[in-house]
């Protein structure tokens, strides 16, 4: 579904790039048709296995409430993921000439592979982690965690000795400055490796306010310190 979805979007923005030109509302649309079509094909998916009426939603009132209470503790965490690096692009973009901002945010696109790679790599502990007791689902995170950051740091190690001749061959040496924030962002994928077991266990054992209190603070320190810097 994932590399459909993918395909497609891909094919429409080539189709866009060779009949017209790219504009930031025709990329946006072609993010769209995207995220539309991985829906829908999710859609068909579960109703194929499940039937129909699996996906007409008929919890409990209490259901309901629980629901919506954690969703809303829960959401200044998923922001604050999802917005830290677009904030810290906003503020080189602030501080710093065009050109230095466009180098960073070629770093940036780059790096954000390897950090969804980790990402969806820690999907794989979410049912051992929510089924265990709270003894083994700890023991399991932190073998987990062990065992994904050792392959992290042999990753990060192999895209920073290759960045410098793969961004001046496929983007030329005008962006050859990019190759440094793209070893340093591309470290962060091992943090996020770490990161992530330990933030769906804290999410299972731990106030889910707290943890979002925790995230939103990292953001502004990360902002902080870019500005900084």
């Amino acid at each position: 579904i994932v590399f459909t979805s993918a395909t497609t979007q891909l094919l429409f923005v080539a189709g866009i790039v060779t009949l017209s030109r790219l504009t930031p509302p025709l990329a946006a649309v072609a993010a769209l048709v995207g995220f539309t079509l991985s829906g829908v094909l999710m859609a068909i998916a579960v109703g194929r296995r499940l039937g129909v009426r699996a996906l007409v939603p008929l919890p409990s009132r209490r259901t309901t409430r629980l629901l919506m209470n954690a969703a809303i503790r829960m959401h200044p965490l998923s922001l604050a993921i999802e917005l830290g690096p677009r904030l810290d692009l906003l503020v080189v973009a602030a501080l710093a000439s065009p050109q230095q901002v466009g180098e960073y945010s070629l770093a940036l696109t780059l790096s954000g592979s390897a950090i969804v790679i980790s990402s969806t790599a820690s999907q794989a502990a979410v049912a051992q982690i929510t089924n265990n007791t709270h003894e083994a689902a700890i023991q399991f995170v932190r073998s987990f965690t062990v065992r994904n950051v050792r392959v992290a740091l042999g990753a990060t190690l192999a895209a920073s000795l290759l960045a410098y001749p793969l961004i001046v061959v496929i983007y030329g040496t005008a962006w050859r400055a990019a190759v440094v924030p793209f070893i340093v962002l591309a470290g962060a994928a091992i943090a996020t490796t770490a990161e992530e077991p330990a933030r769906l266990l804290l999410a299972r054992i731990w106030r889910p306010e707290l943890l979002s209190g925790v995230a939103v603070a990292g953001v502004v320190v990360n902002a902080v310190a870019t500005i900084a810097l």
